[in-house]
């Protein structure tokens, strides 16, 4: 089961490697999948929000938003903006 941390240190890794966003997305909705009923309910969320980047391009948060979401998920932070 992935944590926020691990999640975001991933999520920085695919980052660094610019990989394709639908890559990036079909990977949370994985994560998303895999995940238990006792996740916390945020995490669950930002993992939709990312998996929706499949839609197409308006719903893509670039690099630099996703390496500082990567960044916030690690710390821990709460409350995590998704705006896009």
């Amino acid at each position: 089961m992935y944590t926020r941390a691990r999640f975001g240190k991933e999520l920085k890794e695919r980052v660094s490697f610019q990989e394709d966003i639908r890559k990036i997305a079909a990977w949370a909705h994985e994560v998303y999948i895999e995940g238990s009923p006792d996740q916390d309910v945020e995490f669950l969320r930002i993992l939709l929000i990312l998996n929706k980047m499949e839609d197409g391009p308006e719903f893509s948060i670039c690099f630099k938003r996703l390496n500082e979401i990567a960044d916030d998920l690690i710390a821990g932070k709460r409350n995590i903006n998704m705006d896009y």
